[in-house]
């Protein structure tokens, strides 16, 4: 896992996508922004880690998701996610601009599951950096209060 600077308040983040220089892009960006950075290629996986966080209670704070990955759709952790992590925030990161993304968009809103961000492949960098360093912030916010 990636760090964030110790004086800062950190946010915890898990970054699912299956393209491994995506994941690693992402991840780096993220913990330059302050988040404390899980990693994970698949559903599979994603599941895996989601679990174990409700076992040591430390939930994640942001989610980014891809939403074509090898072994199912991102919109599959979108349940499970809320369920694990109550009141993480989603961020789509994903070439899909089809009917998946519509199909995603759906199951969060029937879910209620807020989608902060979304992010369409090639990644505007910046955009990014930029979206990771508002919500860390937003958290600090709603931590203070």
């Amino acid at each position: 896992m990636s760090q964030a600077p110790e004086s800062a308040l950190v946010s915890r983040l898990l970054v699912v996508d299956d393209d491994l220089i995506q994941r690693r892009l992402i991840a780096k960006i993220a913990a330059q922004a302050g988040h404390e950075v899980a990693q994970a290629c698949s559903v599979a996986e994603a599941e895996a880690i989601l679990a174990q966080t409700c076992l040591e209670q430390r939930p994640f704070d942001c989610v980014t998701v891809d939403l074509g990955l090898t072994d199912g759709v991102g919109a599959d952790l979108l349940h499970l996610t809320a369920e694990k992590c109550p009141g993480a925030r989603v961020l789509i990161v994903t070439g899909e601009t089809g009917h998946l993304l519509d199909d995603t968009l759906t199951i969060a809103r029937e879910h209620e599951i807020e989608i902060a961000h979304i992010f369409i492949k090639p990644l505007d960098l910046v955009g990014l950096r930029d979206a990771l360093k508002r919500e860390r912030e937003s958290l600090a916010r709603r931590s203070a209060a």
